[in-house]
This record gives C-alpha cells, structure tokens and sequence, in this order.
C-alpha cells in the first residue's frame, strides 16, 4: 500500500475520532432546542399589542414552539373580521388551537370551530367554559412562600368574587389545608362591597398571626391597594400578592409569571386535550412557573428575616 495513502487514511482516523465526542458535547449543550411532539401541531391566536404586551406573547409563543409544531401564529388586528380569521384557519390545519389574550379567546370562540381550543394569558373565570391555564399565580407557591418567609402566620385572609373565582377558591381551600393554614375567604362582588369588608378586616386582624392575600381581581382596585398599604404599614401587617407589580409598591412578596415556561405548560395542555377521545372535561389551572419579588423595606419593618431565603426571588425592592 502507498504508505502516503496510509498515512492520510491513519490521519483521518485520528480527526474524526477526536471530532465526534466534541460534536456529542455541543449537541448536549443546547438543551433549549425544541422538542417536538411526534405528530401534533397547533396554531396560536393573539391580540396585537405593543411594549411589554407584545413582548409577553412572543415569549409565550417561544415556550410553545418547545414543545409542539406551531404550523401558524395569528396576530388579531384590533379591527379583525371573523371570515378571514376562519380562511386562516383553513389554510393552516392543526389539530388544536392555543388562544391567548381575552381577544384571542373570544375570537376562536367566535370562531365555533370543531377544532379544540384552550386559553392562556387571560384570567379565565367560572362561566367562560374554557380550558386553560390562567393568569393567576398558583397559591401552593404562594403559601409555601409566606411559610418559609413568616412561618408564624396560622391565618390567611382573602377576598374573592364567587362569580368569577370559585374556582380558586377550591384550590386555596387545599393549599391552605396542605401547609396548615386557616383560610378565612370573604366573597365580594363589587370594589365598594370590598372596601367595606377590607375596613371591617383591617379593625380585628391580628399583625402577628394573620396574613392579607391579594388576589388578582378588579375588586382589588388601586383606592383599596393604597388603604390596604397605608394599614400594613401603620400596623405592621403582612401583604402578599399575586399582582406582579405590588411588591415593587410596599407588599411583603408578589409573583409573576414565567411567560416562556407557561408556552412550555400551554403546549403540554394543548396535547394532553388531544390525547382524550369524546367530551374533554373542563380544565382550568393557575400559573406554576413563577418568579418571586421582595420588598426587603417591608420585611425589614416587619422585622422578618430573610437572609436564608433571598435565592428564592428574581427581583427585590427596592434595588439598592
């Protein structure tokens, strides 16, 4: 044999052997790349926004192409009419729709399509009829949360609208069960109702053992955030949140959503519905993939220590 053929042939050996286990490696270093269901694909219905709206969406979208073939992405116009919707649909077939926004869902409700649909990016209520994980923080977390943070509460109170959010409730009802917690829930139906009971609350809890949990809700306007802050402070009272913004404004904690992990769990729904044969039951879930925030001003003057636990939040006010 031509010993310079050998050679060259030895040499290529020698490459691709150091070559493959370096591919291996790098192919192992991207674990973000999609992982595609085998033979599903949906399409994503949204409302246009701007700023950090669209910013949102895209990141759920994002979170959705992770897990599942995504053959087409409608942005609704604020001006949209149904038969080009429906035309759409047509020519990109999928067999599930993910609607976000409440746009989103009314338009593929108005839709009547026979493909299935579930919601996200919302607050889904009691009478919408929709499956969907909504915008609302999982109170497991938050529980837990408040008990590793203040492990001297034994009571959380909360205000809630029993038309829009029995739903919840349930699910508060066994959290509170599950970290020995007693739940007092008052429902309300209007923002004046709720200032009324907010006022009867704030005379009789007790600052050392008693808790306010503020769900996300229209009962829970501006005027009662500012009278519920103004108490807190006065009486040095715990307040947590499932509004992302009221930690940066004086509650002791609030959580957000983790918007590309929530397109991961939209995917996973939207396949696990497909997967049902006949009448899907209706399935509504909170957000689980959250970012915690603190306001360590508030844990300070309610003289809580926090030190072990500041790992446990993404963002903490104010920033020094």
């Amino acid at each position: 044999m031509d010993r310079s053929i050998e050679r060259r042939h030895g040499g290529s050996q020698m490459h691709w052997g150091r070559l493959i286990p370096l591919l291996f490696a790098l192919l192992l270093s991207f674990p973000s790349l999609p992982i595609y269901a085998a033979t599903s694909s949906v399409v994503v219905i949204y409302p246009e926004a701007r700023g950090p709206y669209q910013k949102v969406f895209s990141s759920i979208i994002l979170g959705i192409e992770q897990r599942v073939m995504v053959s087409g992405q409608y942005k609704l116009p604020r001006k949209y009419e149904l038969e080009d919707l429906a035309k759409w649909l047509k020519e990109n077939p999928a067999d599930s729709i993910i609607a976000l926004g409440q746009r989103g869902v009314n338009a593929t409700k108005r839709l009547k399509s026979d493909i299935p649909y579930i919601s996200g990016a919302h607050l889904i209520t009691d009478g919408e009829g929709v499956s969907g994980i909504s915008l609302t923080a999982d109170v497991e977390r938050l529980f837990a949360q408040l008990k590793k943070i203040a492990p001297k509460v034994k009571r959380v109170v909360v205000l809630y609208n029993p038309n829009r959010f029995s739903w919840l409730h349930r699910l508060s009802e066994q959290a509170s069960a599950k970290f020995g917690l007693k739940l007092r829930a008052y429902p309300v139906s209007s923002l004046r109702e709720a200032a009324v009971v907010y006022g009867d609350i704030l005379d009789r809890i007790q600052s050392d053992t008693d808790a306010i949990w503020i769900m996300r809700d229209a009962i829970n306007g501006k005027s009662i955030i500012s009278m519920l802050l103004k108490a807190a402070w006065q009486k040095k009272l715990i307040l947590f949140s499932s509004v992302p913004s009221h930690a940066k404004k004086g509650v002791l904690f609030s959580a957000s959503p983790d918007y590309f992990k929530l397109g991961v769990s939209l995917a996973e729904m939207a396949l696990s519905q497909n997967k049902i044969k006949g009448r899907r039951p209706l399935v509504i879930e909170p957000v689980k993939e959250l970012n915690m925030s603190l306001n360590r001003r508030t844990a300070a003057h309610l003289s809580l220590d926090i030190s072990d636990h500041m790992d446990d939040f993404k963002w903490i006010f104010p920033a020094r």
